[in-house]
């Protein structure tokens, strides 16, 4: 609001002095100029000063906060265009309230021309200036999509019945996603954060490997920020709903193909219902506890399924619920105690308490606890888990004395501790003691969206 308070006075002052002059009040103002008697009629609508000497005092204010905020967003064309004629448009309306004061301080028609003409300049920034924020708020042609009917024959993935073995490509399966989603920023006009998801063959020479981290889907920013909570800052797309299940699960699975040397695009899976039977039917035992407790994590808001299709192992998301779970929810991953690999707490309400219950997840290879309420004491239960290889404790509690502890996991070997309370010489020591082991602290972390 702060920033925008400048305009909102600048097209506030504008009206007045349109009505103003229209009313025939600045004609007589000027032709009592020469006037000497004490109650001369003003030259400027005394409301439309009002608005402009008040912009003038605060536009240096919203400059500066335009100018920082967009500092903190990832760099484009679009921002910093944006960011100019924001500035622009401030010292417009600095402009006109200066030379407002000094008409009306010393009955200077001169002075009160170009205050008009300074409000018509500046008004006609904002219209550009303003279209632009909007699209990157509202994403590209925000201002017709309500009057579009969406054509349900387009972007949707394609469906291929079981009974066919053709494989859908990058152009039938997450392509329809990404145009349909992400284009507004991702495409060819736009490319924040220099990502651009129209081909496969942009999408593939982009230069940060982290995107899509080929070969090991798990690590992939992409599939990260389109997983997050709908009140997540960082969530993907950052307008509209949330990716659905089944699209996350699309995206996933193609992301899963692309292997450090192939761009092999498999079919996306069938549905979650398929997945489950065909993994209850790979398991060891006819447990109905396992079907019970995929049904009933979908049914608290998590994604949870087989981490590839005819796969006995499982991965549970309970990111995309956000702060609706707790600890007493992780009880529903006891059944999943022997094919739990995956699983995602990031920006849940989970503290020790409920980490506790994955004491017994021998399988666990991956854990996120990013954003959570937990601190060392987890450190030191998560240092029990043998198998685990990724940890992500990003904006928790975590002490060096955390760090200390699940270092020693054998089989670690990528951990994240940005924005905790681990210090530097913790991370030198460990990197020092434990050289095969990655200890990210944010700084090859991409630039937020």
């Amino acid at each position: 609001m702060l920033v925008h308070f400048p305009i909102a006075l600048l097209l506030a002052g504008l009206v007045f002095e349109a009505l103003f002059v229209i009313s025939g009040h600045a004609r007589r103002g000027r032709e009592a100029l020469s006037d000497q008697y004490r109650n001369r009629p003003p030259i400027l609508s005394p409301a439309a000063t009002a608005c402009l000497i008040l912009a003038m005092v605060v536009s240096p204010v919203t400059a500066w906060s335009g100018w920082t905020n967009a500092a903190s967003r990832s760099p484009s064309d679009e921002i910093e265009l944006h960011r100019w004629l924001g500035i622009a448009t401030a010292v417009g309306a600095g402009l006109s309230g200066l030379c407002a004061l000094i008409a009306v301080s010393v009955r200077s028609w001169s002075a009160a021309t170009a205050a008009r003409i300074v409000m018509v300049i500046s008004a006609i920034v904002v219209i550009p200036t303003g279209h632009i924020g909007g699209e990157l708020v509202f994403g590209e042609g925000y201002l017709l999509a309500p009057l579009k009917r969406p054509d349900p024959a387009q972007n949707t993935p394609q469906v291929i019945p079981e009974s066919e073995t053709t494989q859908v490509s990058f152009e039938l399966g997450a392509l329809p996603i990404f145009e349909s989603r992400c284009f507004e920023c991702h495409g060819s006009r736009r490319q924040r954060a220099r990502l651009r998801l129209d081909s496969l063959e942009a999408v593939l020479a982009n230069p940060r490997a982290e995107i899509l981290s080929r070969g090991d889907v798990s690590e992939s920013e992409l599939l990260r920020r389109i997983s997050l909570p709908a009140d997540d800052p960082d969530r993907m797309p950052p307008n509209g709903d949330p990716l659905t299940s089944d699209e996350i699960r699309v995206v996933q699975t193609w992301l899963a193909s692309l292997a450090a040397d192939s761009p092999a695009i498999p079919d996306p899976l069938p549905s979650r219902d398929q997945q489950s039977e065909t993994f209850l039917q790979a398991t060891d035992t006819a447990d109905p506890g396992l079907e019970q407790a995929l049904v009933a994590i979908r049914a608290r808001g998590g994604f949870a399924s087989p981490i590839a299709f005819n796969s006995p192992l499982i991965e549970v998301n309970f990111s995309v619920a956000g702060r609706a779970i707790t600890d007493a929810d992780l009880d529903l991953l006891v059944p999943l105690k022997d094919s739990l690999v995956w699983l995602n707490l990031s920006g849940t309400s989970v503290t020790d308490r409920g980490v506790s219950t994955l004491a017994e997840m021998s399988r666990l290879t991956r854990l996120n606890l990013a954003r959570t309420a937990i601190s060392d004491s987890s450190m030191v239960l998560a240092a029990g888990l043998e198998s685990l290889e990724v940890l992500n404790v990003y904006e928790t509690a975590v002490t060096d004395d955390g760090l200390r502890a699940v270092i020693e996991i054998s089989r670690l070997r990528r951990l994240y501790v940005w924005q905790t309370q681990v210090t530097p010489s913790a991370v030198a020591a460990a990197r020092e003691s434990h050289p095969g082991l990655s200890i990210d602290t944010g700084e090859t972390l991409p630039p937020q969206d």
